[in-house]
């Protein structure tokens, strides 16, 4: 993959990553735990996947 498709995308998903983890932030500030529980399991998701874009660069 080249180096600034690699950029590129990992950019766009630590973007994602920050954006589910301050909604959970403030979900948690507002009470809203149920809902702050589900974007967090979003930010986990996305971090999974910036590991796997990591690993695939690796192996490349």
């Amino acid at each position: 993959m080249l180096s600034f498709e690699f950029s590129r995308q990992r950019a766009d998903l630590e973007h994602e990553y920050r954006k589910a983890m301050r909604r959970a932030l403030v979900l948690i500030d507002a009470g809203e735990l149920s809902h702050a529980e589900a974007e967090i399991r979003a930010a986990n998701d996305f971090r999974a996947a910036i590991n796997a874009l990591e690993a695939e660069r690796k192996a490349a």
